[in-house]
This record gives C-alpha cells, sequence and structure tokens, in this order.
C-alpha cells in the first residue's frame, strides 16, 4: 500500500504499532498515543454529536438498544470519550463506525455477508458490524503489523463471525466491500488497482471517500464514480458531517447492475 500522506506520519504510526504488538501494557492504551490517535481516532466530539444526530434520524431506537454494545468498542486502547447525553460515555470515532455501519445495512444489508474491508485499521469498524450485524465473515486488507493489531484487538471480543487477514496483494470480489476513508490515502495506481482487483469484481460496495484537493493527483469524484457506474447502480452523496473537517467527503453505495447472461 502507497500512501500520498506525509511519510514522517506513517513511519511513526508504523513504529508504534510494532511498540504495541510487544508491549501488553501499551496496547491497552493505545489509542492515547499522540502519534496515531489522529488517523484511528480523529474524530471530534462535535463530530460526534452530527453522527450521533444522524443515527437518530435513521434509527432512534437501534441506538438506544444497542448504544452498550456500540460502546465495548472503547473497552480497549483507552480513549478519549465524550458523554452524549444518554448511556455510557463513548469516543467520537466509535459514533462514526456506528452510523456507517447502521446506513452501509440499511443500503446493502450486511447480516450474512462475507465482507472484506480495504484498510480495516485496528478493527473498530469491523468490531462493530460483526458484532451487530453478524454477517458470514469479515477480511481486513492491511499492512501486516497493522493486521496483527486488528488481530490483537479483535480476539479480544470472542466474536461470532469469522475474521481473515487478506495480504494487500489479494485479488477478487466479495459480496460486499468496504473502502472507510483508505482508497483516498492511495497513490492513483493503487487506487485503480483496488477499484479493478476487488471492488469491481465484487457484489456491492460501500464506500466513504475524501473529495481530493484539485492540485492533488488522485482521482477526482466524476472519475471515481464513472469507473464505478460502469459495473454498479452507484447512489452516492456529499457530506461534511464535522465542523472542522478542512474537506468533504462523499459515499457510495453500490450495487452491482444486474446481467442478463446472470453472471455476478
Amino acid at each position: 500500500m502507497a500512501w500520498v500522506i506525509q511519510k514522517k506520519g506513517i513511519d511513526r504510526y508504523s513504529e508504534y504499532v510494532d511498540l504495541v504488538l510487544r508491549d501488553d501494557a501499551e496496547f491497552l492504551k493505545f489509542r492515547r498515543n499522540r502519534d496515531i490517535r489522529g488517523i484511528i481516532d480523529g474524530v471530534t466530539p462535535a463530530g460526534g454529536r452530527s453522527y450521533l444526530k444522524k443515527i437518530r434520524a435513521l434509527d432512534s431506537e437501534w441506538i438506544e438498544r444497542r448504544w452498550s454494545d456500540i460502546a465495548l468498542n472503547d473497552l480497549i486502547g483507552c480513549p478519549d470519550r465524550t458523554y452524549f447525553g444518554c448511556g455510557v460515555p463513548m469516543s467520537p470515532v466509535c459514533m462514526r463506525y456506528a452510523w456507517q455501519a447502521l446506513e452501509a445495512d440499511r443500503r446493502l444489508e450486511l447480516g450474512g455477508k462475507h465482507i472484506v474491508e480495504i484498510g480495516g485499521g485496528y478493527g473498530g469498524l469491523a468490531r462493530i458490524i460483526c458484532d451487530l450485524f453478524e454477517p458470514a465473515s469479515y477480511s481486513i486488507i492491511d499492512i501486516p503489523s497493522v493486521q496483527s493489531l486488528a488481530r490483537k484487538y479483535l480476539d479480544r471480543y470472542h466474536l461470532r463471525t469469522p475474521v481473515h487477514m487478506l495480504p494487500t496483494s489479494h485479488r477478487g470480489g466479495s459480496d460486499i466491500v468496504i473502502a472507510n476513508y483508505s482508497l483516498a490515502e492511495f497513490v492513483r495506481s493503487e487506487q485503480r488497482s483496488y477499484l479493478d482487483s476487488i471492488v469491481l469484481l465484487s457484489k456491492s460496495a460501500y464506500i466513504v471517500h475524501n473529495i481530493p484537493n484539485p492540485s492533488s493527483k488522485q482521482m477526482s469524484r466524476k472519475e471515481f464514480e464513472s469507473i464505478l457506474r460502469d459495473k454498479f447502480d452507484v447512489d452516492s452523496y456529499e457530506e461534511g458531517v464535522e465542523r472542522s473537517e478542512q474537506s468533504r467527503v462523499f459515499i457510495c453505495a453500490s450495487k452491482r447492475i444486474p446481467q442478463s447472461d446472470g453472471s455476478r
């Protein structure tokens, strides 16, 4: 995986992940470390409240019923948590994961599906999806050290859904592919590679993607959606949940266009 974000930041991230894998005491507080907190827990309390508002607009009963289950994400890593007016305090990024999981389920139906996530990080979104929606399997594509961190984190929860780690060289489709900001971090050649070799081979996709700066060499939103529309019925929209965000994101929830010959 080749990123467009600064190499210095990636190096600090990788070095700290290696430390967390060696040191259990560090693992118990890894989400507080300043070298990686901005990468894995970069949602503000205001952003968390915005996500909560979106969840309640979609299904207010669901969030009240599953609040404690969602908050279990924060048992590991000692993240900063926010009191949102009800239930136990929760990290704002946990609220983002809850919104993304609920919305993806309403659009694509996660239960019983085989899911692949490109760039799964420490496993926060995976934990919520596997626990609350019970897919048939969940696979994470990331660099080896981060996969080891995800395995260490997810193993603490004894999930019913089997979780697999796939190499960055993996090629092939799935029922659902998820890319939560990850494709936005790749250089253009890898963006296209993952689209061709995984996303376009899958039955459906849920993609959260930064809108690139016009001066960048990454794919524009128009290019990105044009590639997807060749194979998928694409439902996409733009949002800017957090006031602190400099860039907005677009979200694509896509289902493969039915083929007359019966192929996927």
